[in-house]
């Protein structure tokens, strides 16, 4: 069992967490905790807790962002059907960029960029003006239909730093803050609000970074910090204020901190945690252990694999699951062991909520099997 069989295996079960019965024999037992529900009420529960993730993955696909994503594209079972129109709006932009003298020093020199641009409708040119003296402002139609420039794209607050990579300099953001807006409503950005990054000899690694995304109606922050010399931590959450919040922490801790020399044997463990409003997933993943038993066979055993690993499913704080790996033919499945001992193919959770998300973004992405 090779390096990919070992990653497939732990992100399959990662993967589960944010979305037959016999005896396994395999894995721990939850027997030891309270037992407040019955596994047939952590059945019905966790389906419940899926079919609320389906409900705001709804919310997503009706939001302003992506119905705005599909008028201006014509978004249609995979296929941009309004690429003629996007050709007219962004190829000319380019035009009036070549006239600008840009060094070439691999830094992003915003001042020679700020003003607003302005794209006319009527014979498909840019024009730019010299306000604001600040910001970036991009003004075009937010679909074929508009007969204004009723969509912009505003870029202000950017600041860079220098690095070196591979002896070459480069400028790396610090801070940005960028947002979409049409008919005056805000449908998407990001902010970079801080990123620190550590100069070794040869590259720079991220040691600390906040930032926030909102993909109407949801916004995400994401912060993430270097707290030792070896251990890195991170969390994520995405809530889009109605009940629907979704959120990721993990830590990854290292042998050393000599980074220029990191080797596969040098990743200790990674540990963390997924949720879903009720649903959570602690997860732990000894890498060392698994990295150390992967280099010594050509295959190692799913009993191996789940000696070193600990996916835990709770509802309500209440722990009714864990999650292990067993090999099948020339594959693998990740099964659920319940509480009492017995267990299943997750798939029985993860294929419906797959089909009821396909159905969802079908008509924009088609057939998921096709893509």
């Amino acid at each position: 069992m090779k390096k990919l069989f070992l990653g497939a295996g732990c992100a399959s079960l990662m993967l589960f967490s944010s979305c037959n019965n016999n005896d396994d024999g395999g894995g721990d037992s939850v027997s030891s905790d309270t037992i407040v529900t019955t596994v047939a009420e952590d059945k019905v529960n966790i389906n419940a807790t899926l079919d609320e993730m389906v409900v705001c993955l709804g919310a997503m696909r009706n939001g302003a962002m992506l119905n705005s994503l599909v008028s201006f594209a014509g978004l249609s079972e995979g296929e941009a059907m309004k690429e003629e129109f996007i050709e007219d709006v962004f190829s000319n932009i380019e035009t009036e960029i070549d006239k600008i003298d840009i060094p070439e020093d691999n830094q992003f020199h915003i001042d020679l960029f700020t003003g607003t641009w302005s794209y006319n409708l009527t014979n498909t040119t840019w024009s730019r003006s010299n306000s604001p003296s600040n910001k970036i402002v991009i003004e075009f139609p937010s679909d074929d239909t508009q007969t204004s420039n009723n969509a912009k794209i505003v870029l202000a607050g950017y600041a860079d730093k220098k690095y070196y990579f591979d002896d070459e300099d480069v400028f790396l953001p610090k801070t940005f803050d960028i947002e979409m807006s049409v008919d005056g409503s805000k449908i998407c950005g990001v902010r970079l609000e801080d990123i620190v990054y550590e100069q070794s000899s040869e590259f720079a690694i991220p040691v600390s970074i906040n930032c926030s995304m909102f993909m109407s109606p949801f916004t995400m922050t994401v912060s993430g910090d270097r707290s030792t010399g070896t251990k890195f931590e991170c969390e994520m959450a995405l809530d889009d204020g109605s009940g629907c919040g979704y959120g990721m922490s993990a830590e990854l801790n290292l042998a050393h901190n000599d980074y220029e020399n990191i080797d596969d044997e040098d990743f200790v463990d990674l540990k963390g945690d997924f949720f879903h409003n009720d649903l959570k997933l602690d997860y732990f993943v000894d890498l060392a252990k698994l990295i150390k038993l992967d280099n010594l066979n050509d295959d190692i055993t799913d009993d191996q694999i789940n000696d070193n690993i600990d996916f835990a499913i709770s509802l309500k704080s209440s722990k009714v699951a864990n999650l292990i790996l067993r090999e099948g033919n020339d594959d693998f499945e990740v099964r659920i062991l319940y509480k009492d001992g017995t267990s299943e193919n997750s798939s029985v959770y993860y294929e419906s909520f797959a089909d009821d998300v396909e159905a969802l973004f079908s008509d924009i992405t088609g057939a998921w099997e096709d893509i």
